[in-house]
């Protein structure tokens, strides 16, 4: 079992200069806002090693209110209004207990235009969307890497994974009025022959794709 570290407030540990958790800034007005580290998948192309078999020993958890704090000077000393608040992680962010008051904290900070999420998808469900939705989340950019059941399977890992149920919830997405981003990862000599019925998915929820 893996250990689990919660990153306090008084811990003294920044939340800025690592890549597992905590505040990226890469000088343009999107920041990436790490909350959490770990992923319940085992993608066979993964190359972080955050998945179900991976062989760190540590998990890492930011405290909401330190995260939305650091955030807020992160975001005041760049002088912008328009920031982009991308929450995302090493693994799968939606592991993060309190999600939706991430968002809606990332929402109502004054240098934020619009909040993001980079999601596998297996954690969502039509109850989420809906409360993301609320919450404020503008876009969602949906790891998606082919429409077919058995390939999914292989390149998730997992023999549980459910490229319907994924299907599904990009529907719903699109349905509650977030903007849908396709995201896939192109492995040659594994999904080329996904990328069109991909496409052809995308311009059928009116979603973009790249």
């Amino acid at each position: 079992m893996r250990n689990h570290f919660i990153i306090m407030k008084d811990s003294g540990i920044p939340l800025i200069g690592v890549q597992v958790f905590g505040i990226i800034d890469r000088g343009t007005n999107l920041l990436q806002v790490r909350p959490v580290s770990g992923c319940p998948l085992n993608c066979v192309y993964c190359s972080v090693d955050e998945g179900l078999s991976s062989k760190k020993s540590n998990t890492y958890e930011v405290e909401l209110n330190y995260l939305l704090d650091f955030f807020d000077k992160v975001a005041e000393y760049k002088e912008v209004d328009d920031v982009e608040a991308h929450i995302d992680g090493i693994g799968e962010p939606l592991l993060y207990k309190d999600i939706i008051g991430l968002v809606k904290g990332l929402k109502n900070n004054p240098y934020v235009k619009i909040v993001s999420m980079q999601t596998n998808g297996v954690l969502l469900s039509e109850e989420l969307v809906k409360d993301l939705a609320r919450a404020g989340l503008g876009r969602i950019n949906l790891s998606l890497n082919t429409l077919d059941e058995c390939l999914a399977k292989e390149l998730s890992g997992l023999d549980s994974y459910d490229v319907k149920k994924i299907m599904r919830i990009a529907e719903c997405i699109v349905a509650c009025g977030i903007d849908l981003l396709i995201a896939p990862v192109l492995i040659p000599s594994f999904n080329d022959d996904s990328m069109k019925s991909l496409v052809l998915f995308a311009e059928k929820l009116n979603a973009k794709i790249g």
